[in-house]
């Protein structure tokens, strides 16, 4: 119902702005911990931040090439046949096209072949929250926003400095090397930080792409939304699905692919077990684990396996 008050409003740059940040803005309005700072280990970030300097460093060996394929790589690794790598990289490459990644995880090898952008978008960041205020359109967004639910927990003040910041941080790396590549498709596992990224493709006729990588509901906050035609540039072109029953988790799913599922390479025969699988849930996890009492009291002969994330 808010996409559609925002929509109504016909200013651009306040719709790009919530579309941009509806992903976190509803976390924030859901969550008291997503803001919760984390215990800094002061090695393990000088190191980190040593790691980044020499992936930095290493960029212009990148440059002097173009490629239509751009990767963006967001940070889901996986240990493959041939080492630990990014999914889409991985998939591209099983498949044998040719393409350039640009990453912005903290996975990525000091001696793999891809860009590693976290160093500058980190010290972007920290220069757009000095120097960058908040904008007309944001204060509308914020104002709106409690008008419509009412006062709440939501910290529009953290999310314009820590995400929106963070987003335009990424962009604007990201402009500059889809000019330098002239890249006419870019594939990524979809990810609220790069938003912007998206937006700029969808207005340049750039080819977007999104590959299924986990499960999909009625509630994920990332693919339900209100959307006319007319502002469709706002969100990803094609999305691969593992298959048509997922299709009807995503809003505007005639963008749905169904090409199955990327990363099988083997097919196992497996016997049947009297066994359940539940995948913990954020933001639903004592639910959960409600309903793992009450089945394991029902089913007793069966075995129930609850996995954390």
């Amino acid at each position: 119902r808010f996409d559609k008050q925002i929509l109504k409003t016909k200013n651009i740059k306040l719709i790009e702005i919530w579309f941009s940040l509806r992903y976190a803005i509803f976390y924030n309005f859901v969550s008291t911990f997503y803001f919760q700072k984390k215990k800094i280990n002061f090695f393990k970030l000088i190191l980190k931040l040593l790691i980044q300097i020499l992936q930095t460093i290493k960029i212009p060996i990148f440059l002097f090439k173009k490629e239509k394929i751009l990767v963006v790589d967001t940070g889901r690794y996986k240990f493959y046949q041939n080492g630990y790598n990014d999914t889409v990289s991985e998939i591209l490459k099983k498949n044998n096209f040719t393409f350039k990644t640009l990453t912005i995880s903290n996975n990525s090898s000091l001696f793999d072949r891809k860009i590693n952008i976290l160093f500058l978008s980190n010290l972007l960041h920290i220069l757009l929250k000095l120097f960058k205020r908040e904008d007309t359109e944001f204060k509308l967004l914020e104002k709106k926003f409690f008008k419509f639910f009412g006062k709440n927990k939501v910290n529009f003040k953290n999310i314009f400095k820590q995400i929106y910041l963070q987003q335009i941080s990424i962009f604007v790396l990201f402009r500059f090397f889809i000019k330098i590549f002239n890249s006419k498709n870019v594939i990524y596992l979809e990810n609220a930080n790069i938003a912007k990224c998206i937006q700029y493709c969808g207005k340049h006729k750039i080819k977007t792409f999104d590959i299924q990588h986990a499960l999909a509901s009625e509630l994920n906050i990332l693919y339900k939304f209100y959307l006319t035609t007319k502002f469709k540039y706002l969100i990803t072109k094609k999305i691969i699905i593992w298959g048509n029953y997922w299709k009807k988790f995503y809003s505007h799913n005639t963008r749905c692919v169904s090409l199955g599922y990327f990363e099988r390479n083997k097919f196992y025969k497996l016997k049947k077990k009297k066994q359940i699988f539940i995948v913990s849930s954020i933001f639903s996890r004592k639910e959960l684990i409600f309903l793992i009492k009450y089945l394991s009291l029902k089913l007793s002969d069966y075995k129930i396996i609850y996995k954390l994330r």
